[in-house]
């Protein structure tokens, strides 16, 4: 159950944003994140809890989601297939549940729908040999969500959703279901584990605890249950020895239900990433085998002087967070994520607003990640002087420079960069160029004259509800109507009442978006001349030449209309942001964390970093593998990929996000108007005395 913070907690939290947070020197913190080093003292003797271990990569190259042992047999999956240890392909499916047997592997596969488009709660069990042969295949009624082959030869079989654990014979005949009458249980909670000697356990939840109960499959019933250890996260099979490992965020422990729980390292004494980052641990001989941020890796015994001391950061999130790439790569510095949902025990609105409680407390971190999430926290916290300008950490770099990056303009506050982030995507929208000319944005004048001259059957945009006008007029006219310094803005103008207007005009999505409920609509309706603009998020740079594709016909990325006419595409509201401390101790290790964020590659968006993002253009000009692992064409040619760059080169502004202060302002504000209460002009007027009170309480 999600925990709640009072509204007295909250209140009491923007009171002390506005006027304890709101001074230019803040009030030195009552706890302050001191750099640590690992538990290796100056004479080199280890003084940790736990042991002393070391973490080897022994396989980066491959992506591996999961892996499990059975019967002597392992058997990996990177997500879309099955393989052995060597890399060859078992099978190419995409399953969640398998289990290794001597001479295969066994999965299930779900039905999915039926021809009406129903759930379908069955499953077929099917075997596959070594060499992705199909060995057996069995149509059961169970949908699997995981599955065992026990040290009885018996399939173990569990359905989470319908709160069902079955018993199969290898040749497919149902045995019958468990009675779990007899288990504590929250619903959708039931899982499967294997002991060391090869049984097969029911693992259940409830009211936040866990227990597991030996299954006797011969009278289909539990026997006695025992409770898991406090905050375990994961259990694996254990050995001949130990019938459980026993996996917290802080530690790996043996565990037997009987003997209770015997230490053996924990994660940050070590310098290993625990919790999400750390997958699938087998025991090996004195050592275990794992996954470790998708690589397949060892852990061992070592001595002191082969774990070289790190010093410890912290960074704090409104989520669970991994920084294990990170760190299995330096050898100088150990992140600590601070994870305010605990484990998603709060909500993400609740987490952000714990976490901004504490940086308003004085309880600093040395990172945040995520302030931007529902406002724009970099900048309110930045300008009040709790965060670090990054462009002196990037000006002091040897290596790289202000020029090697995407972008950092519109991530600016009043010339200091407060935040920073390794991928991004832009919001737009585009038309043809001789419809709307070969240009990158337009001034509101420009927009509505071409609106005023449309024919009858036609409209500049498809979807436009109220909202979704406002915050892209916002993105865009904040750029200039708002003096951050000086604390004042011009929301009262001739300017803004014409976008309240339109706003207002347009408010009704059924009669904006007739005949456009799809794609296919969308792209119809602008070849017939119907509809002016589309809108696009890009994420990926073969977005900007898809349109030009389809339709044969060049496009420009004009953007939404501003008040200045510059550029009218906006980077898409970033919620990963990483923002560093004023306050820490460890500037330069803040810098290396920031530094590798900024110069990855990959993830769900374009790399900031120019190298990265040039490199796949010139990979996209040619014959290359899509997103899907799939070889094709080239996607985009050299004109394209220019264009696309100056179209990055000019955006100057982050979209706003809907969370943020002013946005809400501004929404609510317009309620009366929408309503027919009040007329744009005396919504203006509100508007404007609202941000006033809300910029000088900034201050």
């Amino acid at each position: 159950m999600k925990k709640t913070i009072s509204l007295i907690l909250t209140v009491l939290l923007l009171a002390s944003l506005l006027t304890g947070c709101g001074s230019t020197e803040p009030a030195a913190p009552e706890t302050t994140a001191q750099p640590q080093t690992m538990s290796v003292d100056e004479s080199g003797k280890w003084t940790g809890r736990g042991g002393c271990c070391k973490l080897e990569i022994t396989d980066g190259e491959v992506f591996y989601s999961s892996m499990k042992r059975g019967e002597g047999n392992t058997v990996y999956s990177s997500g879309s297939s099955l393989m052995s240890r060597d890399g060859a392909a078992i099978g190419d499916v995409w399953v969640y549940a398998y289990a290794p047997a001597a001479d295969g592997v066994w999965y299930g596969e779900w039905q999915g729908y039926d021809e009406n488009g129903q759930y379908r709660s069955d499953s077929r069990l099917v075997k596959l040999g070594m060499d992705g042969t199909e060995l057996a295949v069995y149509d059961i009624p169970d949908r699997v969500d995981e599955i065992y082959l026990g040290a009885d030869g018996l399939l173990y079989v569990c359905d989470t959703i319908g709160d069902v654990a079955a018993v199969y014979t290898q040749e497919g005949e149902r045995l019958g279901s468990i009675d779990i009458s007899a288990a504590r249980f929250d619903q959708y909670s039931l899982r499967l584990e294997q002991s060391g000697d090869g049984s097969i356990w029911l693992r259940t939840e409830q009211g936040g605890s866990g227990y597991v109960y030996p299954i006797n499959s011969a009278a289909l019933t539990l026997g006695t249950e025992y409770a898991l250890p406090q905050n375990t996260q994961t259990l694996y099979t254990g050995n001949a020895e130990h019938p459980f490992l026993c996996a917290t965020d802080e530690e790996l422990s043996w565990w037997s239900p009987e003997g209770g729980t015997e230490l053996i390292l924990v994660w940050e004494e070590c310098g290993i990433s625990g919790g999400d980052d750390m997958r699938s641990i087998i025991p090996d001989g004195d050592g275990f085998i794992c996954l470790y941020a998708g690589c397949l890796a060892r852990i061992s015994p070592a001595s002191p002087d082969e774990v070289k001391p790190k010093v410890v950061l912290t960074m704090a999130a409104p989520w669970e967070e991994s920084a294990a790439d990170f760190n299995m790569q330096s050898d100088e510095y150990y992140i600590k994520v601070k994870d305010y949902s605990e484990g998603g025990e709060f909500d993400t609105a609740t987490a952000y607003t714990r976490m901004l409680t504490d940086i308003a407390a004085g309880n600093s971190a040395d990172l945040y990640l995520g302030l931007d999430l529902i406002d724009m926290g970099t900048d309110k916290f930045g300008s009040n002087g709790l965060l670090m300008d990054i462009y002196q950490l990037i000006d002091a770099d040897p290596e790289l420079s202000r020029d090697d990056f995407w972008l950092l303009k519109a991530l600016e506050r009043d010339g200091k960069l407060y935040r920073v982030m390794g991928e991004f995507a832009i919001d737009t929208y585009y038309g043809f160029t001789d419809t709307v000319g070969d240009r990158y944005g337009w001034t509101w004048d420009e927009y509505f004259a071409m609106q005023d001259a449309l024919p009858d059957g036609a409209q500049m945009l498809g979807y436009r509800p109220a909202d979704m006008f406002i915050r892209n007029s916002l993105s865009g006219y904040l750029r200039s109507n708002i003096d951050w310094a000086n604390r004042t803005c011009s929301f009262d103008t001739p300017e803004f009442v014409r976008i309240l207007s339109a706003a207002r005009d347009g408010s009704n999505p059924n009669e904006s978006a007739e005949n456009m409920n799809t794609v296919g609509d969308v792209y119809q309706a602008m070849a017939d001349g119907r509809l002016i603009l589309s809108g696009t998020w890009m994420i990926m740079p073969e977005t900007f030449a898809e349109a030009e594709k389809t339709f044969g016909r060049r496009i420009s990325y004009i953007g939404w209309p501003t008040p200045d006419g510059g550029c009218g595409s906006f980077v898409v509201a970033p919620t990963r942001t990483y923002a560093i401390s004023a306050q820490t101790k460890c500037p330069e290790g803040c810098w290396a964390f920031a530094k590798y964020i900024l110069t990855q590659s990959g993830g769900w968006g374009m790399s900031m970093y120019k190298l990265a993002l040039e490199a796949q253009l010139r990979e996209l000009q040619g014959e290359h593998k899509n997103m899907w692992g799939e070889t094709v064409g080239a996607t985009m040619n050299a004109e394209q990929a220019e264009d696309f760059l100056e179209l990055v080169r000019r955006i100057d502004t982050v979209s706003i996000p809907d969370g943020s202060s002013i946005y809400k302002i501004v929404t609510e504000s317009m309620q009366p108007m929408l309503a027919g209460d009040k007329t744009p002009e005396e919504t203006a007027k509100l508007i404007q005395s609202k941000l006033s009170i809300y910029l000088a309480e900034q201050g």
